[in-house]
């Protein structure tokens, strides 16, 4: 592997806090949820193109001038998380059709935008893009595991900039059918809680430039990350953590540090009853001690494939201003005998990583190291 770094050079987001990075993280420390009736909306204006790619476009936007890259996107690549893409757009043409016949062939119009890549091709048509790009559609890990592309694509000098971005947008499929598993709740999700009920689903779009250079100023830069598949169960976490403890320890391989020298790790800590077990256990297996963990789920809930890519935003925010989040609506925790987490926002002193870990379904795990550039 090259020594070339992959510097998080600007980021942007739209969601349920918001629009903009700055009053996503006011909410984040102020502890203003953007959850209602436990769900997350966000409020952008429909577009012909559909709310995904709205999503995805205003993120990037507000990315592009947070990193003060020009329209000159040579040698640039785009990676997309997303498990739904345009479902927004033709899910109800399904029911229209079964109706009423007759409107099959507006329903197979529609239907031509099903496949995720037709996002991406949409994408990378409106910001003229013609460097290499993916969609990866791996539940919930997606945005994280892109995020490690995207610095492996640095690091192999695939290319010399990678914008990463994830978008969802709340549909019927997508809250009905995580209804029917029973994993949501109709309140503010409380992650590590022993009265935890399920999760918040939300949407919006998350977006990350990466560059190959030296870090300036206060950037930071993704230092590890590793992904793994354990392949348990369709729709819970391997009881002993197996796919998330293999991601962990090849993200340390990879940015070369000791376990000993992560002290804050930013959870995927979703509010659900298996997944918040199997991560804090999984924590105190690998770094045997009670390492800083939170959750930021209940601020902005959970917007699947897009919420690595929210939340990697935040870990950068965390080294920058060294502030660490509290587990928002965390009144009793259930793992006290395995990480340190409380409701209270933190000040830290000299943390010079952060890992970030995201469990999805189908067993799919990753984990990514997001370093301060002035010691790596």
């Amino acid at each position: 592997m090259s020594r070339v770094k992959a510097v998080i050079a600007g980021h942007g987001q739209v969601g349920c806090t918001g629009q903009g990075v700055d009053a996503f993280w006011k909410s984040v420390l102020e502890g203003k949820t953007g959850i209602v009736d436990g769900l997350g909306h966000c409020q952008v204006v429909q577009t012909e193109e559909g709310r995904a790619f709205e999503f995805a476009k205003l993120a990037i936007e507000e990315a592009f001038l947070d990193s003060n890259w020009k329209n000159d996107f040579s040698n640039t690549g785009l990676i997309l998380a997303t498990t739904t893409g345009y479902v927004s757009e033709w899910e109800g043409r399904i029911v229209e059709k079964e109706k009423e016949p007759s409107k099959t062939p507006a329903f197979l119009e529609a239907f031509k935008k099903e496949p995720t890549q037709a996002l991406l091709n949409d994408l990378m048509s409106y910001f003229k893009f013609d460097g290499p790009s993916l969609v990866v559609s791996t539940a919930c890990a997606a945005g994280t595991q892109a995020l490690g592309i995207g610095a492996l694509w640095l690091k192999q000098q695939k290319v010399k900039k990678c914008v990463v971005v994830g978008t969802e947008s709340l549909s019927t499929l997508t809250v009905s059918g995580f209804g029917s598993f029973q994993l949501t709740s109709s309140g503010v999700c409380k992650p590590f809680d022993q009265n935890r009920s399920g999760i918040n689903l939300s949407e919006g779009g998350a977006a990350i430039c990466l560059e190959a250079r030296k870090p300036r100023g206060n950037e930071n830069i993704v230092t590890g990350c590793g992904f793994g598949c354990d392949a348990f169960s369709m729709t819970s976490p391997h009881p002993e953590g197996a796919g998330v403890s293999a991601s962990i320890q090849s993200a340390l391989k990879m940015a070369n540090l000791d376990r000993n020298e992560i002290s804050i790790v930013h959870a995927h800590g979703t509010g659900s009853i298996p997944n918040d077990k199997v991560e804090s256990e999984t924590f105190f297996r690998i770094f045997e001690d009670r390492v800083s963990v939170c959750s930021t789920k209940g601020i902005h809930g959970h917007a699947l494939a897009a919420s690595g890519v929210f939340e990697s935003i935040l870990c950068d925010l965390i080294l920058k201003e060294q502030k660490f989040p509290g587990t928002y609506n965390l009144k009793d925790c259930e793992f006290d005998d395995f990480i340190q987490t409380s409701s209270e926002l933190k000040e830290l002193h000299q943390a010079n990583h952060i890992l970030k870990t995201t469990l999805g379904f189908g067993g799919t795990n990753a984990a990514l190291i997001v370093s301060r550039g002035s010691v790596s």
